[in-house]
C-alpha cells in the first residue's frame, strides 16, 4: 500500500459523488480482505463536511455515542465531550487551508504526476484518525491505510451500482438507536457483491469503574484538615487540548471543578495528566488543592456517576460525606460559565475581573491556592493593559510570606 494508492482511491471517491446518493445515517458494511468488517458512513449529503467515515468492527459503538450530541444540545461542555468520542478513520475532502503544508505538498505532487487539477472547494483529500478525547491525527498505521483503500474502492463501486438502483433496493436505509443490522458487501473480481446482513455493534451503556485512592499520605493530609461547607463538584472535559506526547495527538484533559454551594467560591482542580487512563492524577490534584486551601469540604455533591466513581473512596477515607446529586447545582453551573468565558471569550483586558482581584482582602487572598495565583499571574502577564496596572495586580497576587 502506497500513498499514491490512497490518493488514487480518494480522487475516484471524490469523482463518484456518492454523498449525493447516500446520507450519513445510511450505513453499510464491507468485509475487508483481512476478514474484518468495516462500517461505512458517507458524509456530505446535508452538510459541508464531505468524505467517508470508516468504523472498524466494534469501533462503530462510538457512532452511537456521537449521535447522542442532540441529547445534550445547549450544554457546551457535554456537547464538546460527546463529539470527541469518535473512534474511526476519515477520508475527508478539504480546502487546502484545512491541511498542513506537508499534506498540501503531498496532494499537489500526486495531482501533478497524474494530471489532476485541484480546483474548486473541497479539492484536497485528507486522511484522519479519530480517538476518543484526542485531536484528530494523521493515519500512520499501515493496516488502517489498507482498510481506507479497500473502503474507498468499495464505495466507488457502490456509487456505480446506485446510478441505476435506489439504496432501499440494496436494503440500505437510515439507521437509528435500536437498529441492529445493515447490509454487508465484499469486493470480488472488481465487483461489489451483496453477502447478506451483518449485526451492528450495540450501543454500550456508560459505566464507570470505582477508583481506589492509593496515596495514603495525601489521604492523611486531607483527613487532618478542618471541614466546612457543601461543595458542588463535576468533571469537565476541556475544549482546548494539551500536548502530552510530542509523537502523538493532543489530548483534551479532564478538569475537576469545585464550587462552594453558598458562596459560589470556585476552586479549579486541574491536571494535564491523562486522567482517563490515570484517575489517580485527579485524586492527587484534589488532595493538593484542598491542602493548599487549608480546609476541605464537609460534604461533596457530585453532578454525575463519573465524578462520584472517581472521588467516592477518597472522600469516604477522609471523612467527607459524598453523594450523587440530581438537583440544580447553581454554583457549579457558574463555575462552568466562568471556565467557558475563559476558554471561548475575549482574552483581552477584562477590567471588572481584574478590579475584583484588587478588591480582595487578606482573608480572600490567603484562601486562594498557589496554583490559582500562578495561573492568574500568567494570564495578567499576557494581557494587554497599562504597565502600572499590571504591576499592581502582580503585587497583589504575590504569595503571602510564611
Amino acid at each position: 500500500m502506497t500513498r499514491d494508492d490512497l490518493y488514487g482511491a480518494a480522487f475516484r471517491f471524490k469523482n463518484s459523488k456518492l454523498w449525493k446518493k447516500l446520507g450519513s445515517d445510511e450505513i453499510f458494511g464491507i468485509r475487508l480482505e483481512s476478514g474484518e468488517i468495516a462500517f461505512l458512513c458517507v458524509m456530505g449529503k446535508n452538510a459541508d463536511y464531505r468524505g467517508l467515515g470508516i468504523y472498524l468492527g466494534d469501533w462503530f459503538q462510538s457512532y452511537w455515542k456521537t449521535i447522542g450530541y442532540e441529547q445534550v444540545n445547549g450544554d457546551y461542555f457535554r456537547e464538546n465531550e460527546t463529539l470527541l468520542q469518535q473512534r474511526c478513520i476519515h477520508m475527508v475532502l478539504e480546502d487546502k487551508e484545512g491541511l498542513s503544508p506537508e499534506e498540501v505538498e503531498e496532494v499537489r505532487s500526486y495531482a501533478a504526476r497524474n494530471g489532476i487539477k485541484l480546483t474548486g472547494r473541497k479539492a484536497y483529500p485528507q486522511f484522519v484518525r479519530f480517538e476518543p478525547n484526542y485531536s484528530p491525527w494523521g493515519v500512520v498505521n499501515p493496516a488502517e491505510e489498507k482498510a481506507i483503500h479497500e473502503a474507498l474502492e468499495a464505495s466507488v463501486l457502490m456509487a456505480e451500482i446506485l446510478q441505476n438502483k435506489k439504496p432501499w433496493e440494496l436494503e440500505i436505509s437510515a439507521i437509528f438507536p435500536g437498529s441492529d443490522e445493515v447490509p454487508l458487501f465484499e469486493v470480488k473480481d472488481g465487483k461489489l457483491i451483496s453477502i447478506g446482513m451483518t449485526a451492528l455493534p450495540p450501543e454500550q451503556k456508560e459505566s464507570y469503574e470505582y477508583v481506589r485512592a492509593m496515596n495514603d499520605i495525601a489521604i492523611a493530609s486531607v483527613k487532618r484538615l478542618m471541614k466546612s461547607g457543601v461543595w458542588e463538584l463535576g468533571l469537565v472535559r476541556m475544549s482546548v487540548p494539551v500536548q502530552l506526547d510530542m509523537e502523538g495527538p493532543p489530548y483534551f484533559p479532564l478538569v475537576l471543578l469545585a464550587a462552594e454551594r453558598e458562596s459560589f467560591y470556585i476552586l479549579p482542580i486541574t491536571t494535564e495528566e491523562n486522567a482517563d487512563e490515570n484517575p489517580q492524577a485527579i485524586l492527587q490534584a484534589f488532595a493538593e488543592t484542598w491542602t493548599e486551601h487549608g480546609s476541605c469540604p464537609r460534604e461533596v455533591l457530585c453532578r454525575d456517576e463519573r465524578t462520584y466513581a472517581v472521588l467516592k473512596d477518597f472522600c469516604e477515607r477522609t471523612g467527607v460525606k459524598i453523594s450523587i446529586y440530581d438537583g440544580e447545582m447553581p454554583a457549579l453551573d457558574e463555575a462552568e460559565s466562568v471556565l467557558y468565558e475563559h476558554l471561548e471569550g475575549d482574552e483581552g483586558f477584562d477590567e471588572e475581573m481584574l478590579e475584583s482581584i484588587l478588591d480582595m482582602d487578606e482573608m480572600d487572598l490567603s484562601l486562594m491556592p498557589s496554583s490559582l495565583r500562578n495561573h492568574l499571574r500568567m494570564l495578567i502577564e499576557e494581557m494587554e493593559m497599562p504597565e502600572d496596572y499590571r504591576e499592581r495586580l502582580l503585587a497583589k497576587l504575590e504569595d503571602p510570606e510564611i
